[in-house]
């Protein structure tokens, strides 16, 4: 199976990358991306290189792939439907702290489902996350 992932190359330069997903392990889920959200701040810092070295581990995003500062595989704001997987997750909407790849391997615990009420093309918060 293919995916492909936006990685930063070179400062203020992407590439979109073919990758071939290993076999999915029991313990993961296998995500189609709908969306995902580009930080402004954090991952402009990494687009042009510009993360300082002492903030490397800091930085590292939990399912990056590369190295700062380049090239590295970033993200960590991803929304979409799980196509195999625990029981539990199949057929979800779920949210993801995986880089921009349209199609993706995780581990099923960091899946977390989206309520049905929310729509994709519009924020949603949680009732205790909104403001009064």
């Amino acid at each position: 199976m293919k995916a492909r992932a936006l990685w930063s190359v070179a400062p203020g330069q992407t590439e979109l990358r073919e990758e071939a997903l290993p076999p999915r392990a029991p313990n993961q889920a296998l995500v189609r991306m709908l969306a995902s959200g580009i930080s402004r701040g954090t991952e402009r810092l990494v687009l042009e290189g510009r993360v300082p070295e002492s903030q490397w581990g800091a930085m590292r995003a939990p399912l990056m792939a590369g190295e700062f500062p380049f090239p590295v595989k970033y993200g960590y704001a991803a929304l979409g439907v799980v196509e195999e997987g625990p029981t539990a997750l199949q057929g979800r909407r779920v949210f993801c702290l995986y880089p921009h790849q349209d199609l993706f391997l995780a581990p099923a615990a960091m899946c977390i489902p989206v309520p049905i009420r929310c729509r994709t093309t519009a924020p949603c918060s949680p009732p205790i996350w909104r403001r009064r």
